[in-house]
Order: C-alpha cells, then sequence, then structure tokens
C-alpha cells in the first residue's frame, strides 16, 4: 500500500463535504456520518503510534542502505531498540525514507532476518548474524550455551539495539528512488519503519511445507526457517522444500552462502532442500552449480531453466496424500506464479479423493 499526501487530502476532502450534505438534516443522518470519520482518525492515529514507539528518536533514525548491481538487490538494515512490539516470523513492515521529498510514502517489506549492532555497521553483511526475526520474540527461549543466551538476552531487552534486515527487488517508484540513494548516497539514509504486521501461519502444524518463490521473495524462507527448525515448542517438520526462482546467480550465490546457511545452523532433523531455478541462461546455472558444489554445504540443485510450478506442487502433493501426513504450500514471487500455485492446489485437492491435508498461503504483496 503506496499512503499518498494527495489521498488522504481527498479523504479529508471527503469527510469534509460528506458532513456538509448531512448537516442540513439537523443531526439525522450524523449516525452514519461520526463513526467513518472516527475509524479513519483513529487508523491514523495508531499507524502513527507504531512508528513512534519503534522509532522513538525517529529524527536520528537511519539505516544503512546498499544496492548491489551484480545481484540487483537492495539490502536495508534498519537499527532498532523498541521492546514493546516484537518481531515474529513472516512479519512485515513499512518503510518510509525522509530524505526524499515524497517523505510520507510507505511500501511495505516482508523482514528477513535481524543482525547486531557490530553486524549492521558492515555493508554487505557477512559478518555473523543473529539468524532470522525468531530470536526476537521469548517463544523461542531454548536450551543454549551461556554465550547464545547472553545475545539473545541482549536482542530481548527493552534498552537492547539490533538491526532489522529487508532484502528488496527496485522496480519504479519507491524502489527506484530508494536504489538511487543507496548507490549515490554514502551516509545512512533517514528512515522509520512502522511494524510489525501479518499474522503468524502457524507452519509448525504440517509435516512437510514446500515453499515457492521468486527473486526477492527468498526472504519469506529466510523468516520462518529458524523458527521452523529450532524451536522446543514443537518438533521440526519432516521435509521443508525451498523452490527459488532466480535471475541473477550473484544474489543467489550471496545468499545461499550467507543467509540460508545461517537459517540451517544447528542441529534439526528436517530433511531440508533447496532448488534453484536460475532464469537468466543454462551457462549462468552451470556456474552456480560449480559454485554450490565447491563452497556450500545444503543440499543445493541448480537448475537452467524455469521451475515447473504445477509438477512440483502436484508432486508434493500426491506424496503427502499417499503417506497420509499434510503440506503446506507457501508462495511468494510475482502474481503470476502465485495464480500458477494457487491453481495447482485446488488440482490437488480435486483429485485427492477427499484428502484435504493441504493447505496454501499467499505471501505476496500487491498495491
Amino acid at each position: 500500500m503506496v499512503v499518498s499526501l494527495k489521498w488522504i487530502h481527498f479523504i479529508i476532502l471527503n469527510i469534509l463535504t460528506q458532513y456538509s450534505h448531512v448537516e442540513i438534516f439537523l443531526g439525522e443522518y450524523d449516525i452514519f456520518f461520526w463513526p467513518c470519520a472516527i475509524l479513519w482518525g483513529l487508523d491514523r492515529l495508531l499507524r502513527f503510534s507504531r512508528i513512534l514507539i519503534l522509532n522513538p528518536r525517529f529524527w536520528k533514525k537511519t539505516a544503512t542502505v546498499s544496492y548491489n548491481p551484480d545481484s540487483n538487490i537492495i539490502r536495508v538494515v534498519a537499527e532498532t531498540n523498541s521492546g514493546l512490539l516484537k518481531s515474529y516470523p513472516g512479519a512485515f513492515y513499512y518503510i518510509y525514507t525522509l530524505n526524499h521529498l515524497r517523505f510520507w510514502e510507505s511500501h511495505p517489506f516482508t523482514l528477513a532476518y535481524c543482525t547486531t549492532d557490530g553486524d549492521a555497521a558492515h555493508p554487505t553483511l557477512k559478518p555473523a548474524k543473529q539468524p532470522l526475526v525468531q530470536r526476537l520474540s521469548t517463544s523461542s527461549d531454548r536450551s543454549r550455551s551461556p554465550a547464545q543466551s547472553t545475545e539473545s538476552d541482549e536482542l530481548l531487552g527493552s534498552d537492547s539495539s539490533s538491526s532489522l534486515v529487508f532484502l528488496i527487488r527496485p522496480y519504479d517508484g519507491f524502489t527506484s528512488r530508494l536504489k538511487n540513494a543507496a548507490s549515490s548516497t554514502p551516509e545512512p539514509l533517514h528512515v522509520l519503519l512502522e511494524g510489525p504486521y501479518g499474522e503468524s501461519d502457524h507452519l509448525s502444524a504440517f509435516q512437510n511445507i514446500l515453499l515457492i518463490v521468486g527473486g526477492s521473495g527468498i526472504a519469506v524462507p529466510l523468516s520462518v526457517l529458524d523458527s521452523l527448525l529450532h524451536n522446543e515448542h514443537f518438533s521440526a517438520p519432516s521435509c521443508i522444500t525451498i523452490v527459488w526462482a532466480v535471475r541473477e546467480p550473484e544474489f543467489c550465490s550471496d545468499v545461499l552462502d550467507t543467509d540460508l546457511r545461517l537459517c540451517v545452523a544447528g542441529e534439526h532433523n528436517a530433511k531440508l532442500s533447496v532448488e534453484v531455478y536460475c532464469t537468466k541462461g543454462r551457462n549462468d546455472a552451470e556456474a552456480l552449480k560449480e559454485y554450490v558444489k565447491q563452497r556450500n554445504g545444503m543440499d543445493v540443485a541448480v537448475f537452467g531453466r524455469r521451475p515447473d510450478i504445477r509438477e512440483r506442487v502436484m508432486g508434493e502433493g500426491m506424496r503427502c496424500r499417499g503417506e497420509g501426513e499434510k503440506l503446506a504450500v507457501v508462495a511468494c514471487g510475482p502474481a503470476g506464479m502465485a495464480d500458477e500455485v494457487r491453481s495447482s492446489v485446488v488440482e490437488v485437492l480435486r483429485k485427492g479423493e477427499g484428502w484435504d491435508g493441504i493447505k496454501f498461503f499467499d505471501k505476496g504483496f500487491s498495491w
């Protein structure tokens, strides 16, 4: 959703003109007007309150924004020290940039993971990171070593400071301006965060999880993997499969070498497999395959084509049906990808002969 000042002006004007139409009836129709006006004003007030809570010193709020032209990805690292608004897997935030004249605009982005203060200063985020947003929640307090407990306690404290990391694909409008600012401005940008928003999908209720994502949609698997693999309150799913369609092999290799490797670090019983579909070309896919073979210890397969979404969903669905297990299918990518995943899930249900153990989750954004 884009919050534009002209639309706020239009809404205020609309409310005033509505009142001018009903006031001539001496209050007879005020019961229809005031609830609308109060609800709209309350919504603005609550959103502004969230911004102040998450950004107590908003005039000093800065973020490190870097753009890599090879991978065509923007990384936003925004510091936060609020202990009142805890994040959770799958949460998203609205980001405002105060450096631009159109500072009132905000766009939603899924939170990928969080870092400590020392890591946030590094533009490429190569040092060790605190894995994922589940570390911000007290529900993830599992048995840890003293050093790990100290790090988590620092994140959980109201006076502590951590940084939220977002992976953003630049397009037109807001993201294009963000890319230009990251390319031309060496100093940190002034930003505001609003959130967290969204509901937890409770993926832990499924024995099998299939995540189908495109490009920067890899942030969705990043945001949920830690809570699925390392949580003392429930057992890890038996099988987690990530199907990732990506153009730039540089972006893919960076995520495989840093983010995903951190997500799966530690002991877990889940079978985790990553299928990378390099859509830019077969030669790039072969180079990426060699990279994965040499430097990545995960179960990763690389293909130089687009994924057959219907085949993957149908195959997983029929397998889980035969084994009597539940399957969660999560999609985050272009609208066409999400539609194909959804229709494939419907087809599985039609052919399942009464089996309803598959559920679809759409994590994409549109505005």
